[in-house]
């Protein structure tokens, strides 16, 4: 990465980050309280290269009633 001393900008490796796209309409994802973009962290970036290593989006959802 550089050591201690070596500037963020003069780094390799950089963290990747990428706007939230909601799959059912197409639009970008905003943020519930102050409706502003939501970014989030999806992998690295290499020079020119972008690796995903964040491949899995987890979402909350309620519990539903189980069968007995």
């Amino acid at each position: 990465m550089g050591c201690v001393f070596c500037k963020r900008r003069d780094q390799a490796i950089r963290p990747l980050y990428k706007e939230k796209l909601d799959t059912e309409t197409g639009e970008l994802k905003q943020s519930y309280f102050d409706e502003v973009v939501s970014i989030s962290l999806r992998g690295i970036k290499l020079g020119e290269k972008e690796v995903i290593t964040r491949v899995h989006e987890w979402r909350l959802e309620n519990r539903g009633t189980r069968a007995a």
